[in-house]
């Protein structure tokens, strides 16, 4: 059994992007078709009022957008990058963003980085009062020297674990993960190969950090 809603907007130029916000923000279990003006919503199972709400408040402050990106491929790669703790951004990897108007299908947009976090033992950490630490990545292009990035992912729910560790009595190396995207690569690219080089740095210097493996996100430009 299925329910059907019926839902007013003035203007929906682009299906592809319309459905992407509404699947996103609101449920992928529902299907949606706009003829003449009219958002018709099918959904499953039947919708609460509040649901139905907010599905209304999210077609009323729909715009469309200048330029949708629909992922379309990915390529992972494995790493062997080198080791940091350092407390300013140093160069841990670097790869060529070969230009190639063939294959994979899409644009580079997004870099995704599977982060290693170490620490030689939790000693250190035990006795730590404020966990709050941080690992900060920059993408920069060597070849154009050009800034891409700067970003940072928050790792002190590793640290607190490290100091968990430590106080029930393990000071033992430990080793956990923390993933990291960068968006809007679009706009940063050429048409030619250059040399990406990936510097990354940590709050403090007992923490350690290397990348696991880099995943390249390409998607589909629809304007």
């Amino acid at each position: 059994m299925s329910f059907v809603y019926h839902f007013a907007k003035a203007v929906v130029n682009k299906q592809n992007p319309f459905e992407f916000y509404l699947y996103s923000r609101f449920s992928k279990d529902i299907a949606i078709s706009y003829i003449d003006g009219d958002v018709t919503i099918v959904s499953p199972t039947e919708l609460q009022q509040y649901q139905i709400d907010t599905l209304q408040t999210l077609i009323d402050n729909y715009v469309d957008p200048d330029v949708f990106l629909q992922l379309t491929a990915t390529n992972t790669y494995p790493t062997t990058s080198d080791e940091t703790n350092s407390t300013t951004l140093t160069p841990v990897h670097a790869f060529i963003n070969a230009y190639n108007d063939i294959s994979p299908p899409g644009v580079l947009n997004a870099i995704k980085m599977l982060i290693r976090c170490n620490c030689k033992s939790t000693e250190y950490f035990g006795t730590m009062e404020d966990v709050t630490s941080m690992v900060a990545i920059q993408v920069y292009d060597k070849t154009r020297n050009y800034l891409i990035a700067n970003s940072q992912v928050e790792v002190s729910g590793i640290v607190q674990g490290w100091k968990d560790i430590a106080q029930n009595g393990d000071f033992s190396a430990q080793q956990s993960y923390v993933t990291l995207s960068i968006e809007g690569l679009r706009d940063k690219l050429t048409n030619h190969d250059c040399i990406w080089e990936i510097r990354a740095c940590v709050s403090d210097e007992h923490i350690y950090v290397n990348l696991g493996s880099i995943q390249f996100l390409y998607y589909d430009v629809q304007t």
